[in-house]
């Protein structure tokens, strides 16, 4: 029995005694001894459940508040290119018959999963109102579509990038093991700021409904959620969690069946606690070396990928509508370069087989100088007529060919910096005579050791210096896996790019983190210089110490301490931390490793200039952070 009841039951049993006759004052004393004792449980019980509370607080604000451009306690705010369109009347959806039981249907469904609301009756005049159509599905059954095309012309075109074929081909290794996660009802567990839901009503029936979260055919749709699943997903992709996710299909890749059995449980429990719903049925949970992902079939046992039979079917069906003679609607054409699209990674010489779907897509008319509704289909071959071809063998990702990058270098004192903690380099992987700090390197023209580091194998005996296009990153990380090669690399901290799983696991210590300064990073023998993207700033080291203290530390341990700040708490520091090194650079002296007397004199500065106490402990804070030990203490 618990501690707590036995000693409520004892106070009881006291309480009894003390009511039948005269106060005992032996009784009186053992009452407040048990009454002292019920209390101080009581603190320890609520500081316990305040921590634990406290500690899974600071864990949501931490995921959450770094999702970008929306606010999740409020809702996501629609991105206007204009201003919101005006009410334009209530439109009523009219369907009949089976359609009709097939709207009431949805209805009931979206407001038994807590989707959507009725509207105020007092604001049903108010907002913008679209309707719904009912299109067939897979099965021979009907879906109910909210029409937002309408909607869509008002809100902004923003760019993003999503999960490819090619970027999957590219993380996938011989021996992994895979599993599969299908989130269910993903899109709802983003919620629309309440001021924005009315432009997300319709009304059927008499009554007018509004959704509370995102809807299907909202035109930002795909970007709000990718922002949201990748801010989810960032703790876990920092701790070596190999995850990628193409919307709500999410797939873990682990290089044995035990470990990814522990990456499973570990993504399982994560989702949990941020309250998203798995769909049970379409989640592939058991491990296995061949699994069917996004229309395409990844076989490590005879390591290749081809479409699935879904898939194939598809574009064939696409295909045989296409004959000689016949003219299609240019839609037709369209949505067979969709297809073939998706599919050119794991089709051999599939862009070669578009290219002629291409031309004809965008074929001509000689009085308007615009493509016609309709094309005429000549004889051409577009894509293979069976399966057969629809099939690629997979390679290990290493030498492809390297893309063009700019001639940016970092800023020789913070190349300097990097050497005196790390040790001076004297190979440069991607350089040139104008950018180069080192006396050998590569580059894609003549250079001292040749053209193309990836095309090489590197002296062992040199230490090597990278900073490569973000394109190649992944590339390099492949070489020194395989070779088994070190490289002291320059990247950015970005979790959310597929390569970056890779970095954190062939990491040999936690990143270090470069000070920031206006010409970090120059073109044109310094003249052009880049802005330094704050929403890409690695973290502050948090020990900030000497990297050898961390070599025998697990990844989780590494990442704890990384993590034991608050976003808002590293930026700050790393605007003193900025402070301190360019006060450092004016007199030459190392920020790392420069004495006690100078971190004095700077701070002697700060009080001269009338900073307060307060500000000076966190510019304190911030070079403690940073810092070496200087005799064993910070």
């Amino acid at each position: 029995m618990h501690a707590m009841a036995i000693l409520q039951v004892y106070q009881a049993k006291v309480l009894k005694d003390l009511h039948k006759g005269v106060p005992d004052p032996e009784l009186l004393q053992e009452m407040r001894s048990a009454t002292d004792y019920a209390l101080r449980a009581t603190k320890v019980t609520a500081q316990a459940l305040g921590r634990t509370i406290s500690t899974m607080v600071v864990q949501e604000r931490h995921l959450w508040l770094n999702l970008a451009e929306m606010t999740i306690r409020l809702g996501y705010a629609i991105h206007f290119t204009r201003r919101p369109p005006k009410f334009r009347g209530i439109l009523y959806t009219s369907v009949r018959g089976e359609n009709a039981v097939v709207l009431r249907a949805e209805i009931a469904v979206l407001l038994a999963k807590d989707a959507i609301e009725t509207a105020p009756s007092a604001e049903m005049k108010k907002g913008f109102y679209s309707p719904y159509f009912i299109v067939p599905k897979k099965g021979g059954r009907l879906r109910p579509i909210l029409d937002l095309r309408v909607l869509n012309r008002a809100l902004l075109k923003l760019p993003f990038k999503m999960l490819t074929l090619k970027h999957i081909l590219t993380c996938v290794r011989d021996q992994d093991w895979f599993v599969a996660i299908d989130l269910k009802d993903a899109y709802f567990h983003v919620s629309m700021l309440p001021r924005h839901r009315p432009f997300l009503r319709f009304a059927s029936e008499g009554r007018a409904y509004q959704y509370k979260g995102l809807s299907f055919g909202l035109s930002l749709l795909a970007r709000v959620f990718t922002k949201v699943a990748e801010a989810a997903l960032a703790p876990l992709r920092e701790v070596g969690i190999r995850i990628l996710n193409y919307l709500d299909n999410w797939l873990i890749l682990a290089h044995s069946q035990d470990l990814v059995y522990t990456h499973r449980d570990v993504v399982l429990n994560h989702l949990a606690r941020l309250g998203l719903r798995i769909n049970w049925e379409k989640s592939k949970l058991s491990p296995a070396q061949s699994i069917s992902f996004l229309g395409v079939e990844l076989d490590l046992i005879s390591m290749s990928a081809h479409l699935s039979p879904e898939g194939a079917q598809s574009v064939l069906r696409c295909v045989k509508t296409l004959r000689r003679g016949s003219t299609v609607p240019l839609k037709q054409f369209q949505r067979l370069l969709g297809h073939m699209a998706s599919s050119a990674t794991v089709m051999p010489l599939g862009l070669m087989h578009m290219s002629n779907a291409t031309a004809l897509a965008s074929y001509p008319s000689p009085e308007m100088g615009m493509a016609p509704r309709h094309v005429p289909c000549e004889h051409h071959t577009i894509v293979p007529q069976n399966t057969q071809h629809l099939t690629r063998h997979l390679i290990p990702m290493g030498r492809g060919a390297p893309g063009t990058r700019g001639e940016w270098r970092l800023h020789p004192q913070s190349v300097q910096l990097i050497w005196n903690w790390l040790g001076q380099t004297q190979v440069d992987l991607f350089a040139s005579p104008e950018s180069t700090l080192c006396q050998l390197w590569y580059r894609l023209t003549e250079a001292p050791l040749g053209i193309d580091a990836l095309a090489h194998s590197w002296l062992r005996d040199l230490l090597k210096y990278a900073f490569p296009p973000v394109s190649l990153i992944a590339q390099i990380l492949c070489k020194v896996r395989e070779d088994k090669e070190q490289v002291l690399l320059v990247a950015l901290f970005w979790p959310n790019k597929t390569w970056f799983l890779d970095l954190v696991l062939l990491a040999s210590a936690p990143p270090w983190r470069i000070p920031l300064r206006k010409d970090l990073l120059s073109q044109g023998e310094g003249h052009n210089l880049a802005p330094v993207p704050r929403s890409l700033e690695p973290p502050s080291l948090v020990p900030g110490r000497d990297q050898e203290d961390f070599r025998d530390l697990s990844p989780s341990v590494v990442n704890t301490l990384l993590q034991a700040r608050a976003p808002s708490t590293r930026r700050l520091y790393d605007l003193k931390w900025c402070i301190f090194v360019n006060w450092c650079s004016s007199r030459g002296k190392d920020p790392r490793r420069c004495g006690i007397e100078s971190v004095l004199s700077y701070l002697q500065g700060g009080l001269d200039k009338h900073l307060s106490a307060s500000t000076l402990k966190v510019h304190v804070a911030a070079i403690s952070a940073n810092h070496d030990l200087v005799e064993g203490r910070s």
